[in-house]
């Protein structure tokens, strides 16, 4: 039976947005978190379907532009309109969707810090960390018109794989499926090599003083036996670095640090490496779409105070000291550290821990008398999206002038207007004598570390 010939209006209706979803994005697959046990309603690193939303006016009728309208039930009792769409047709003939409000409002919330995403650097230029935005003509292309030997390793994209992420077993099924391919890779090393010889013949006419330069050579003039020897001269210790190259030129492979990488040997000539070297190229643009922001280099202007050096966040603790692990922070919905250096998160003179980072409440014990959680100002500083897809974000520690002006625009303390008799008893409480350090006593080895006790539970003098 002949297949009916669809218009080109229906045609376009078909493939477009109303009537089409995109496919989801893999999930990913961690081997550190396969080996504790993830809930199924965890949140992914990054989202893998396409989030929908809907005006209230088409909400209240259950029209969200798809096949059949939703329950209201689920979708109009709700603050945050985000859905995510499994499937339109499942087998009930229902549509399975679920909420999307938790990469959704995250992007929002990443949005209001308004930081610029950067490139990653290497170690050896850790200086230079968080000064090249994602935007940069130098990094943002994918195609290879002009200069590729010079431009090349700095692509996001790449038609073949990161070797350095493979393992063992996807090495060898990615081996297998290149061996059909030896014909195309003779052929490309052929043009290889008559490009080589026709500048060879050009630069000895040139040093034997003739007017002109021999034609160039062809692929199809270089016979067998010629590549042959080249294929031989190649495999050699001191050309092998050539024959890398084409290999790396005909796969399109993401670009690997090298071994010498940062050495001092003056006989190694040595590539620029690609930013992505150490990490492997990212899925996406390395933006992910979550700031299209090119710099973070601009103020915001307060209506009393005027333009402002910090834009500050409230973080929360998620977890305090544990010996020698490091607190975390919660800032817009992405995980951090605390920020690097000593500061009032980290003091490193023993008899100031207790005075200067009790300034800070919850970041040394856990304080269940905080309604809310711990919070702690911090300024966001840069960012940037790791090959996994996830947020690597880095702040710093704010000033105690800006938190009073942060805390006095969100409408949670007065500075402007307080009265003079209420300034001077803050200022007369926080001139106060800190706590004294008191050093710890030694456990020797006939004591033991007792968490808790019969005195302790008050059930004995």
């Amino acid at each position: 039976m002949a297949t009916q010939r669809v218009s080109p209006g229906a045609r376009l209706l078909r493939t477009s947005r109303m009537f089409s979803m995109p496919k989801p994005l893999p999930v990913a697959h961690d081997s550190v978190a396969n080996i504790y046990a993830t809930p199924t309603t965890a949140t992914a690193p990054y989202p893998t379907s396409q989030a929908i939303s809907s005006p209230l006016s088409s909400r209240a009728k259950g029209d969200w532009g798809l096949k059949r309208p939703l329950p209201l039930k689920t979708t109009l009792n709700t603050t945050t309109p985000m859905i995510r769409v499994k499937a339109i047709d499942a087998v009930e003939k229902v549509t399975d969707f679920n909420s999307a409000a938790d990469h959704g409002l995250t992007l929002q919330k990443f949005q209001e810090l308004g930081v610029a995403l950067t490139m990653p650097v290497s170690h050896i230029h850790r200086v230079q960390s968080g000064k090249v935005s994602v935007f940069e003509e130098d990094y943002d292309f994918t195609a290879i018109n002009e200069k590729p030997n010079e431009v090349s390793h700095k692509r996001w994209k790449f038609k073949g794989p990161w070797l350095g992420g493979m393992t063992e077993g996807q090495f060898k099924k990615y081996l297998i499926s290149l061996r059909q391919r030896k014909p195309e890779f003779r052929e490309f090393v052929r043009a290889k090599l008559a490009a080589e010889v026709t500048q060879n013949e050009a630069r000895e006419a040139m040093e034997q003083g003739k007017g002109t330069a021999p034609p160039p050579k062809t692929a199809s003039e270089i016979s067998e036996e010629m590549l042959n020897d080249y294929f031989l001269r190649l495999r050699d210790d001191s050309a092998r670095f050539n024959i890398y190259s084409y290999v790396s030129e005909f796969l399109d492979l993401a670009p690997i640090a090298p071994p010498n990488q940062g050495s001092k040997e003056a006989d190694v000539v040595v590539r620029p490496v690609s930013p992505y070297a150490n990490e492997g190229p990212p899925k996406c643009h390395p933006s992910a779409g979550l700031s299209y922001l090119r710099t973070s280099q601009f103020l915001s202007n307060h209506p009393l105070y005027g333009p402002q050096k910090y834009r500050l966040t409230r973080a929360r603790i998620l977890s305090p000291w544990k010996g020698s692990e490091v607190p975390k922070l919660g800032v817009a919905g992405v995980i951090t550290d605390i920020p690097l250096g000593q500061n009032r998160f980290n003091v490193r003179t023993p008899a100031k821990i207790e005075s200067e980072m009790s300034n800070v409440p919850g970041i040394l014990n856990f304080n269940p008398e905080i309604v809310g959680g711990a919070k702690v100002h911090v300024n966001p500083k840069m960012a940037r999206v790791d090959s996994q897809g996830r947020i690597i974000l880095t702040v710093d520690e704010s000033q105690p002038e800006c938190n009073m002006v942060y805390e006095e625009l969100q409408g949670r303390k007065k500075v402007y207007h307080r009265d003079p008799k209420e300034r001077a008893a803050e200022k007369a409480a926080s001139e106060a004598q800190p706590v004294p350090y008191r050093r710890p006593k030694k456990l020797y080895q006939h004591q033991a570390n007792v968490l808790g006790s019969v005195q302790n539970y008050g059930l004995g003098q």
